[in-house]
């Protein structure tokens, strides 16, 4: 028994310590990938600067070059978002709608009903991709910087309310609630609000790139719940871990998460909470078989001895 519980906690170390690795090289990826989508944000509005001049100054031809150049840098942002590391859930998903958003957008080259088909699949697809991704990149962030998960909620929020100015402004006119005056402000101000929006996403997607590279995977305990680099508190919900239900996942951490999250926010994946419960069990039922035999053991050298106490009596007697 003392050699089998030897043998299982140096086992489980080693495993731990792979697993802290592999998670450590999975932040590095994420810094990495959200690093390259810093920079080809900043070459897209770089581009799309240019563009305004070309467009000024009436170079048709410069602008079309300049556009396709921006759609090229626009589809290699959906693949990076794809290729993130373990891109299960809303990330590949984020990815896909970004890619389909940017076909819409060369379809609008093409003119007449193309052109209006590709302003509505370009409209809708970038408004379900930004709901995807910012989302996911709280709960991957969550871990490594609270402040900077806080950050993308805002982010999301102030973007939401971008996008429903302008529909809430219209409808006010119409019903005779609103003056055109105070309309052409408020449109003034989301343009000026979405100027302000993309600044800001390059500010986060360059510190989270920073904040994913540098940050160190440390071990947690359900009695360490706080990593040294985020005040929230990350304790798990108030709830027995019996109730997780059929859609949802138990952490090593004691947390419950939904399924569609594969990231726990302390660092742990789905599949290797699952593999960590499997592998609990299964030596949960090897310990207890191991007793089981022990205990028969025990009982039938009892017996055995009771059995020769009584036949030495006979011989006695």
């Amino acid at each position: 028994m003392g050699y089998f519980s030897q043998n299982t906690a140096e086992n489980e170390a080693k495993l731990r310590k792979q697993q802290l690795e592999q998670r450590q090289q999975e932040y590095r990826d994420m810094g990495w990938v959200t690093q390259k989508l810093f920079y080809i944000m900043v070459g897209t509005v770089i581009l799309g600067i240019i563009n305004g001049i070309c467009q000024v100054a009436g170079a048709s031809s410069a602008q079309t070059i300049i556009v396709l150049i921006a759609s090229a840098l626009n589809f290699i942002f959906g693949f990076l978002i794809i290729a993130m590391p373990h891109a299960e859930d809303r990330f590949r998903s984020a990815g896909i709608c970004f890619i389909i958003a940017e076909v819409g957008d060369l379809l609008e080259l093409a003119g007449g009903d193309l052109a209006l088909v590709g302003k509505i699949v370009n409209a809708i697809f970038s408004l379900i991709a930004i709901f995807l991704f910012v989302p996911e990149m709280e709960v991957r962030i969550a871990p490594v910087d609270g402040d900077l998960e806080i950050s993308w909620n805002r982010f999301l929020k102030l973007y939401a309310i971008c996008l429903a100015a302008p529909i809430v402004s219209v409808i006010l006119v119409l019903i005779g609630l609103m003056t055109i005056t105070f309309y052409a402000l408020v449109e003034i101000a989301v343009v000026i609000a979405a100027l302000i929006m993309v600044v800001w996403q390059m500010l986060l997607l360059k510190r989270s790139a920073d904040a994913f590279s540098s940050y160190t995977v440390r071990e947690t305990s359900p009695s360490s719940r706080f990593s040294p680099r985020n005040s929230r508190d990350t304790s798990p919900i108030s709830r027995k871990p019996s109730q997780a239900g059929a859609n949802e996942w138990k952490c090593t951490c004691g947390k419950v998460n939904p399924n569609f999250l594969g990231l726990c926010s302390c660092g742990v994946r789905k599949s290797e909470a699952r593999a960590a419960e499997a592998r609990r069990q299964a030596m949960a039922a090897e310990k207890a078989a191991q007793m089981k035999e022990a205990a028969a053991a025990q009982a039938a050298a009892s017996g055995s001895s009771e059995n020769t106490g009584e036949s030495s009596e006979a011989k006695d007697e």
